[in-house]
């Protein structure tokens, strides 16, 4: 009876997570992790020398961040160009961190 109890709850757990997952997933595209060369010898210093790069598989929005999703999850709008809709812009690439830190503790992921 315990066994057979505690398998349900085990397989009510699996359902629930599988389910979150797909729901958060629904709007990400997986971009397969892989290594490249980047740089060149002529132009910018910051963009020599040439070396390889090598990224890990992660997931990415398929949409830009709209300016209403930003307010709920950091409860203000940096935009110039106001609109609930269009695109949140103004923001840091240290913005940008927090923002997908704080989305993911609200949707129960774990941070970066």
């Amino acid at each position: 009876m315990k066994r057979a109890l505690f398998l349900c709850l085990l397989a009510l757990i699996m359902i629930s997570l599988t389910v979150c997952t797909k729901n958060i997933l629904k709007d990400m595209v997986f971009v397969e992790g892989g290594s490249f060369m980047m740089g060149g010898n002529s132009g910018d210093n910051d963009e020599k020398p040439v070396h390889w790069v090598i990224l890990e598989s992660f997931y990415i929005g398929k949409y830009e961040v709209t300016q209403r999703e930003w307010v709920e999850v950091m409860g203000s709008n940096p935009s110039h160009w106001k609109g609930d809709n269009l695109p949140v812009e103004m923001v840091s690439w240290y913005d940008a961190i927090a923002y997908c830190n704080k989305r993911s503790i609200k949707e129960g992921l774990t941070p970066c």
